[in-house]
C-alpha cells in the first residue's frame, strides 16, 4: 500500500549536481516531516544521478527525462506524479527555511476551501559574500493579488508557495510553451479562480552568485521567451484585463519595450498604439513613449555598439543595478 504524505515538496534540477543537496538537505531538515519529496532530473549530463541515489530516505522518489524538457515540463512531471494534498516547489539551487513547510501548512489549513494558495516572504544569500538580504516582501491579498498578478509580474517566487493540489490542476500546471514567466503565469491561473493569503515571515533562501551564477542582461532568447509569456498571458486572461483598462495599457506596454529590444519595431509600435487606445488619457503611456525612443536608439540604431558602455556608465555612477 502506497503511503500518503500530506505535502509533495518537488525539485526539479538539471545539471546541478553539486547545488542539489543543500536543495534536498533543506527539506529533509523540515520542522514538517509529513512529506514526500520528488526529484525530477531534466537528464542531466552531470554526476545528478549519483547525487539523487546517495539520499536514503523512503520519502524520496526520483524520476528522469531522457531528453531535456524544460522547466515546466519537469515541474509538470512531479505534480503527475505527486500524492500529497498540497504541493511546493523548491529550485535546485535554493533552500526552505527550517520551519518553511509547517508554517505555509498551518497557514493553508487554516484559510477557508477558496484560499488555494498561500506565499511567503525571501531573503536571497550571495554565495560569494555570505550576505543576505530582503529579496520579495511584497504584501498583496485577496482582489489586489489577482490584479497584480494580471500585470505578468511574479507575486512570489514558486519556492516560496504552497498549494492546494486539487486547484493546482483544476486551474493549469505549468504552461510548458514557457521558457520565461511561468510561475507568474501558474499563480495567475490560480488567482483566477481562488484566494491567496500572505504568510509575513521568511520561507526560502535563494542563492545568487554561485558557480552556476544566473545571467543579469537579458540576451535575445529570453526576450523571446518573454514575448511568449505576454502573448499567452494577454490571451489567457483577455476578459479579465478588458475590464482593467489600467493594467492591461501596462502589460502592452512592457510588450512593446521587448519588442523594441527584440528590434521588431512594427510590432513593437503596434502594441503601443494598443496601449494608447486601451488608455488614452494616461502619463504612464507618455512615459513609454520616451523609453522606446531611447530603447529604438540603442537596440536599433548604430548607436547599439555603444549599448554596454552606457550602461557600464551607469553602473558606475549607481543609476543602474545588476
Amino acid at each position: 500500500m502506497t503511503e500518503s504524505r500530506k505535502v509533495s515538496v518537488i525539485i526539479a534540477t538539471y545539471n546541478r549536481a553539486a547545488l542539489l543537496p543543500r536543495a534536498v538537505n533543506s527539506i529533509l531538515a523540515q520542522t514538517c516531516q509529513d512529506f514526500e519529496l520528488l526529484i525530477v532530473d531534466d537528464c542531466s549530463t552531470d554526476d545528478t544521478s549519483q547525487v539523487i541515489a546517495a539520499f536514503s530516505d523512503s520519502r524520496i522518489r526520483a524520476f528522469r527525462h531522457e531528453t531535456n524538457q524544460g522547466l515546466p515540463a519537469s515541474r509538470n512531471t512531479g505534480v503527475a506524479e505527486a500524492r500529497g494534498e498540497y504541493l511546493a516547489f523548491l529550485d535546485d539551487d535554493d533552500e526552505f527555511t527550517p520551519t518553511s513547510l509547517a508554517d505555509k501548512l498551518a497557514a493553508l489549513e487554516a484559510a477557508p476551501q477558496e484560499v488555494a494558495l498561500v506565499y511567503g516572504w525571501t531573503d536571497m544569500v550571495d554565495d560569494a559574500t555570505g550576505q543576505t538580504r530582503p529579496r520579495h516582501r511584497l504584501a498583496f491579498e485577496g482582489a489586489a493579488a489577482f490584479e497584480y498578478a494580471l500585470t505578468g509580474a511574479t507575486l512570489a517566487p514558486v519556492s516560496s508557495l504552497l498549494v492546494r493540489a486539487a486547484a493546482a490542476r483544476e486551474t493549469g500546471i505549468f504552461d510548458e510553451r514557457l521558457t520565461l514567466g511561468e510561475d507568474a503565469y501558474f499563480i495567475s491561473n490560480i488567482l483566477s479562480a481562488y484566494q491567496v493569503v500572505l504568510l509575513r515571515k521568511v520561507v526560502a533562501w535563494p542563492h545568487e552568485h554561485h558557480a552556476y551564477a544566473r545571467m543579469t542582461d537579458l540576451n535575445d532568447s529570453r526576450r523571446i521567451g518573454r514575448e511568449t509569456h505576454y502573448a499567452a498571458h494577454l490571451e489567457r486572461f483577455a476578459a479579465e484585463l478588458e475590464r482593467r483598462s489600467t493594467v492591461l495599457a501596462f502589460i502592452l506596454r512592457l510588450r512593446a519595450v521587448n519588442l523594441m529590444e527584440l528590434r521588431r519595431v512594427r510590432d513593437s509600435l503596434r502594441w503601443t498604439l494598443a496601449a494608447f487606445r486601451a488608455r488614452p488619457f494616461n502619463l504612464g503611456n507618455i512615459r513609454h513613449v520616451l523609453r522606446l525612443v531611447k530603447v529604438f536608439v540603442f537596440y536599433v540604431t548604430p548607436l547599439s555598439r555603444y549599448r554596454e558602455r552606457v550602461k557600464a556608465m551607469q553602473r558606475r555612477l549607481g543609476l543602474r543595478k545588476e
